[in-house]
Parts: structure tokens; C-alpha cells; sequence
């Protein structure tokens, strides 16, 4: 259940294109499993949201039929871009099948990530390249995390993973 107290501060843009790129990105292969569903909410419930910025998340769940590129293409911080590729590879795993497209629409990530980290100043390449996680480390989580509890992930995901930490 996503959190439903009020705060002030919000997260920045760039998360929150992040945030939402996420929800896309569970219904790309026409199916928001309820794993997919409950991996999201518990990450957004460790982010410090406005009221608005829970209830655009919110409605995005609900309703689902977003381009996942154009929220991606909303991603302006590196940092959030290699956390969406990251979280995208435990979403795409979460619901115990990795298909096909969900497979094509990684690549694609990875691979204009790649491209636009050489337009960005002040991370290098090779930096960026290490905050990727490796498949060894998805299928680490994806040993720690129960069936019906995503706990772990989401806890990996906002300790280790998250953008903050770095």
C-alpha cells in the first residue's frame, strides 16, 4: 500500500520521471503482476513524496498505458537513469519470468544510457558503467527475496542502489 501521509519536500523531477518510467515499464508486457505491483509500491513508500507526487504514481498504476520511453527521456540525472535500469531488471524478474520484450526494452535502456552518459559532465563513463548492476547481482536479490515478500528487493534497491547512496 503506498504511504499516505503528506510531505513537504518531494523528490526531484528526475526521480520522479524514474518513479514513473518504473510503472511503465511493469505493464510493457501487457501484464502488471501483482508482484510487479507490490515491488513498486514498496519502494515508492521509501521515497519522500508530495501528495502530488503520490498521486500521479497512483493514478500511473491504476490507469498504466504510458510510453515508457518518453517518461525515460524525462530521466535528466545519470544517477536516476542507471537506478531505473537497476530496478528494472528486479521488476522484470519479480513476477518469476524474464519475457521476451522485457528483454528488448533493457537492451534499449542500457544502450542510450550508454550513448548519453559521454554528453554528461561531471560522472565519468566508467562510473557509471559500475552503478549498473550485474546479472550475478539481480539474481543475488532475487535468492534473498521470498515469492510473496519483495521486502528484500526493495530494501537492497534503496540502500545500495539508490541514487542518494552514491
Amino acid at each position: 500500500m503506498l504511504k499516505s501521509y503528506i510531505m513537504t519536500k518531494g523528490i526531484s523531477k528526475s526521480l520522479l520521471a524514474m518513479c514513473r518510467c518504473t510503472v511503465a515499464l511493469a505493464y510493457v508486457d501487457g501484464v502488471f503482476a501483482k508482484e510487479e505491483r507490490k515491488l513498486l509500491s514498496e519502494y515508492f513508500d521509501t521515497l519522500p513524496l508530495t501528495n502530488n507526487q503520490l498521486s500521479l504514481l497512483r493514478e500511473d498504476m491504476r490507469v498504466g498505458n504510458m510510453d515508457y520511453y518518453l517518461l525515460y527521456r524525462q530521466i535528466t540525472d545519470v544517477c536516476d537513469r542507471a537506478h531505473l535500469i537497476n530496478f528494472a531488471k528486479v521488476l522484470f524478474y519479480s513476477d518469476g519470468e524474464f519475457s521476451q520484450i522485457e528483454k528488448d526494452v533493457l537492451n534499449v535502456l542500457v544502450r542510450d544510457h550508454m550513448a548519453d552518459i559521454n554528453d554528461k559532465k561531471g560522472v565519468s563513463a566508467r562510473t557509471i558503467e559500475n552503478m549498473i548492476m550485474s546479472n550475478d547481482q539481480v539474481n543475488k536479490i532475487r535468492e534473498q527475496t521470498s515469492g510473496s515478500s519483495m521486502g528484500g528487493a526493495v530494501g537492497y534497491l534503496s540502500r545500495t542502489i539508490h541514487p542518494d547512496e552514491w
